[in-house]
């Protein structure tokens, strides 16, 4: 039941694709979050939950040898250092005149309390004990100044306004200070024990700090101080086998550090926010990369396996990051080079840039300690290394060549940020690093290589090493059309010629361009004889009356080939050059369907004549369009100069730009331009004029010594008369002057001349009608031979080519002068391609030839088999 519903269930493409953007991105999301936070989501068994103050449990040993910058150690010898840089003091403004000038104010007034007889002695210490400075002097001291003579006070006064200048000019700092300064009073003079004694109480109490800390300056000495002692000199080390903690040890910070840096410690870390991060950070890399993709290569964006495939790739890195990140020493033979490689093989170099860059940020952050930069920078540079040097993806050696490039520079980085962080004392080190960055180089080249060749066997997809095997001749699909449609073969073979050249000088990928040039008309070995490379002396379209018939049997051959590369699972790619080779043209039959109705088009659906197409859709299948109807023109017409090339050339070219046909292949006007010259060089080093030798005729040919001239009697070969035909326009009248007789009138000439040039002006709005198409060239090869048969008298089978001779003038119909001179001019004007077909219509100056036509028009001639095969026998292209 549920089934039934299922399989009724509509859904719209719209939504499939948008589910299946949400299934790979949630799929990339989910997998990259697990490889990022999978430190505190599984804690490993190789580390230990320990904090400062812990007793240990266990021995634990250094796995490998470990230098690094130790921030505790760092922390603790910048604080010894500004320790000892000390304090900075400054003086106490005017402490020194305040303190002389309170002394002596004390010192008159206790003079006055002294002098003073209306005062009782017992409210002369009152009076004492009220100065606020001597509050802490009793009331003997006071009491003993009262009984001091006035001279012994006198030299007392003297004495303790000495004392207070010798005591406050010394530097006093600190409470201990001062009280050493008191304890060391040096009281000069000749005074009692008592006296002394009133001398220091009275003294001391005006001793105070004459200087205090300054705050700033010493700050700022500290920090001088500790800004002297740098990471290097606070680096803690340990050789593999080194005890970090004993068993019963008090865990120090310096042991958690060691711990932390080995990766042997489990950190208590908030999981939620460890996921949010990594969630945002995996976001973030998704917009840049999809914004590039449809900046550049918007297309890419529906091709959801490649996206697939992509995604995987990635985190395939990226978890093999995570497992490279707690092995510092490891870290050169990480082959961040192979992902390089592979995505430039499958999207090319921008986005395989970016993927890079991505992963050495990603695999950064899963680095505990100090490792992280070097980890980020040995990835970067392989991978850069990898993209540049693997140039020629057409090439298995450009592994091996990439892989010494890699593994080169790869070890230079390592040693300069070896050398950037370490000592002298680590050269074994960065010997070791930079051995294993070259293992690295070949390491990667390897991955890559092995998984290109999975990759595009899985996915189908025209990697490199695919391509390679699919253009051997052994292919299923290229023996087929070998064996039974070998003249397509052949053709297909001039076409790839063509379009690698072409595709070589506007940087394109030429392997693909080649290989699918070879698979492109595979279609046509289903009916092999309905195109005129492969016919034998029949042409089956002359017994089919029905146009549309005909050219749905020239248009299946793009179907059927589509459905053959299906079979033989070609990659989409070369599927899409088969469907694109022709794009949405018409074969002739459609003009023939017009010609039939009348000449009304409106009583003809044009679709039902139409390759179902699309047009090009990338520069690639622009070119092989351009290509394969270029060769069938030049095939057909034979040029013999740069000229008449450059006319085929252009001609094909403004058709095409006219027809619309190359509007969204990306060609630009720069690489049409490079095409062009391409093609032109090419076909003129086939079509070249060649030095006649003795004894050769005046007819083109190289090679065959005195061959017999056509003779439009019976007795002339097929041979023969294919020779005629296939002659290049500017020799055709001089040949066919040759055949008539030499005392042919003026008058007719002159009318004939009249009657080509008013027949090229009438044909050359009608020139974009003629589609490059196979079957158009097919039909004009078999109408132009039609039109040479009905101009000459039936052939004599039985007579070999070599008894063939000319006769004489004067046996030559004047009628059969008039007839080649037209289908002369009839092949000049047409655009000739492969398929392209143009019936000429007798004027009526050839009335007198009628009956003849007529009848030679019903003959099932072999002139097809002459003009797509017999080039090899014409003296045309007799080399």
């Amino acid at each position: 039941m549920l089934g039934r519903i299922f399989s009724n269930l509509y859904i719209p493409e719209r939504y499939i694709k948008r589910l299946l953007w949400f299934a790979i991105a949630a799929a990339f999301l989910t997998v990259g979050t697990v490889i990022l936070s999978i430190d505190v989501l599984i804690p490993s068994d190789d580390t230990v939950a320990l904090e400062v103050g812990d007793i240990a449990s266990e021995d634990i040993f250094a796995p490998y040898d470990l230098t690094y910058n130790s921030k505790v150690l760092l922390e603790e010898r910048r604080q010894r250092a500004r320790e000892n840089a000390g304090l900075r003091y400054v003086d106490i403004p005017n402490v020194r005149d305040n303190q002389r000038k309170l002394m002596n104010d004390i010192l008159i007034y206790i003079g006055m309390i002294r002098a003073n007889p209306y005062s009782t002695q017992a409210q002369k210490i009152q009076d004492l004990q009220a100065i606020e400075a001597m509050s802490a002097i009793t009331e003997t001291r006071w009491r003993s100044v009262l009984e001091t003579s006035d001279e012994e006070w006198s030299a007392m006064e003297t004495e303790i306004r000495q004392l207070l200048d010798r005591t406050i000019e010394r530097r006093l700092i600190t409470e201990e200070d001062v009280l050493s300064a008191i304890a060391n009073f040096d009281i000069r003079g000749s005074f009692s024990q008592t006296q002394d004694r009133i001398i220091t109480a009275l003294v001391s109490q005006l001793i105070v700090p004459t200087e205090m800390v300054d705050e700033e300056a010493t700050r700022v000495a500290q920090e001088n101080a500790a800004a002297l002692i740098s990471e290097e000199d606070a680096q803690n080390s340990y050789k593999a086998g080194d005890p970090i903690v004993l068993r019963r040890d008090i865990v120090t910070e310096l042991q958690i550090e060691a711990l932390k840096e080995y990766g042997l410690l489990q950190q208590s870390q908030n999981v939620v926010g460890r996921i949010a991060s990594s969630v945002i950070i995996l976001l973030l890399f998704m917009f840049v990369a999809i914004a590039y993709v449809a900046q550049f290569h918007q297309k890419a964006l529906n091709d959801y396996p490649m996206l697939g495939m992509i995604a995987f790739l990635f985190l395939e890195f990226l978890l093999l990051a995570r497992l490279f990140a707690d092995n510092v020493p490891i870290f050169p033979v990480f082959p961040a080079a192979a992902l390089a490689i592979l995505t430039m093989s499958l999207v090319g170099i921008h986005l395989s840039t970016i993927l890079t860059a991505g992963l050495a940020i990603l695999a950064a952050l899963m680095v505990q300690g100090e490792g992280a930069l070097e980890f980020a920078l040995l990835i970067i540079i392989s991978g850069f290394a990898g993209i540049l040097s693997f140039d020629n993806q057409e090439r298995t050696d450009a592994y091996f060549k990439a892989a010494v490039v890699i593994g080169i520079v790869t070890a230079v980085g390592h040693t300069a940020m070896s050398l950037w962080t370490n000592d002298d004392s680590a050269l074994v080190s960065i010997v070791t690093g930079s051995a294993l960055a070259v293992l690295g180089g070949f390491f990667a080249a390897g991955i890559a290589f092995v998984q290109l060749g999975i990759i595009s066997t899985i996915m189908n997809l025209p990697t490199s090493l695919r391509l390679i095997d699919l253009a051997r001749n052994d292919q299923p699909a290229i023996k087929q059309l070998l064996r039974e449609a070998p003249g397509t073969f052949q053709h297909s073979l001039q076409v790839a010629n063509l379009a690698e050249l072409a595709a070589e000088r506007i940087g394109l990928n030429t392997t693909l361009v080649r290989v699918a040039a070879m698979y492109h008309d595979i279609g046509k070995t289903l009916n092999p004889h309905f195109f005129v490379e492969n016919q034998r002396g029949f042409n089956p379209h002359d017994i089919i009356q029905d146009p549309k018939r005909s050219a749905q049997i020239l248009i299946s051959h793009v179907i059927e080939g589509d459905r053959m590369a299906r079979r033989y699972r070609l990659p989409q790619r070369i599927r899409d050059f088969i469907r694109e080779h022709h794009g949405t043209s018409k074969p002739y039959f459609y003009y023939k369907a017009v010609e039939l109705a009348g000449g009304d088009p409106s009583k003809v659906d044009p679709t039902e004549y139409m390759y179902p197409g699309p047009i090009p859709q990338s520069k690639e299948t622009g070119i092989l369009k351009l290509a394969d109807s270029i060769e069938s023109a030049a095939r057909s017409i034979q040029p013999t100069n740069r000229e008449e090339i450059t006319g085929v050339v252009d001609m094909i070219f403004q058709r095409e730009l006219q027809d619309g046909q190359l509007d969204e292949s990306g060609l630009t006007l720069n690489d049409l331009k490079q095409i062009r010259e391409v093609f032109i060089d090419t076909l003129e080093g086939i079509y070249h004029t060649r030095i006649k030798y003795p004894g050769q005729e005046n007819n083109g040919d190289d090679k065959k010594i005195a061959p017999p001239k056509p003779k439009p009697v019976e007795g002339s070969t097929p041979a023969a008369i294919a020779s005629a035909v296939q002659q290049p326009l500017a020799k055709k009248t001089t040949e066919l002057k040759a055949v008539d007789s030499p005392t042919r009138p003026s008058k007719p000439i002159k009318n004939e001349d009249k009657r080509r040039s008013q027949e090229r002006k009438r044909k050359t709005s009608d020139v974009d009608a003629i589609i490059a198409d196979d079957a158009i060239a097919d039909e004009l090869t078999q109408e132009v031979d039609m039109t040479r048969k009905s101009a000459l008298p039936p052939l004599d089978t039985s007579t070999s080519e070599s008894d063939s001779q000319p006769t004489s003038p004067e046996k030559k119909p004047q009628s059969n002068n008039d007839q080649y001179k037209r289908m002369s001019a009839e092949v000049e004007r047409v655009d000739v391609e492969e398929d392209a077909v143009s019936i000429s219509q007798p004027t009526t100056s050839d009335t007198e030839n009628t009956a003849t036509n007529h009848a030679a028009d019903t003959e099932k001639s072999s002139t097809s088999e002459q003009e797509g095969q017999q080039p090899k026998e014409s003296p045309k292209n007799a080399d």
